[in-house]
């Protein structure tokens, strides 16, 4: 549960941009979130083979990311949960990879406007 908590209360601080994305361009700095997003679902328990297409495997209905997490879950569903959280804010920023301009910094409003946008259109669950 803590781990579906945790995942949870990240992302919407993930589009907040730290400092180190200053000097960061749109995409170099979406690309290093869907990283960042597979690593944290390897943590998580994701399987080797899910990750082998990350974010853009077709995932089971279990990873659906318009269904709200579930508060009532075994230890075992606790980390799906958590794969999943993470799977889904990568497929958001995977929308965001293939709209955001090329050429402007993370910092850039059109950049921030194609994660927001993405991340309306591909839920995380929470």
């Amino acid at each position: 549960m803590r781990h579906v908590l945790f995942a949870a209360m990240m992302l919407p601080s993930l589009l907040s941009l730290p400092g180190a994305a200053l000097a960061a361009s749109c995409t170099d700095y979406i690309q290093e979130q869907i990283e960042i997003m597979k690593e944290a679902a390897k943590r998580c328990g994701a399987s080797a083979a899910a990750m082998a297409t990350f974010p853009k495997m077709n995932p089971p209905a279990k990873l659906d990311c318009t269904t709200p997490l579930d508060s009532r879950m075994t230890q075992l569903s606790s980390f799906e949960q958590c794969a999943r959280v993470y799977y889904c804010g990568a497929r958001a920023y995977a929308c965001a990879e293939h709209r955001a301009p090329a050429g402007v910094s993370a910092l850039d409003q059109s950049c921030r406007a194609a994660m927001q946008n993405c991340l309306n259109e591909n839920p995380v669950p929470h």
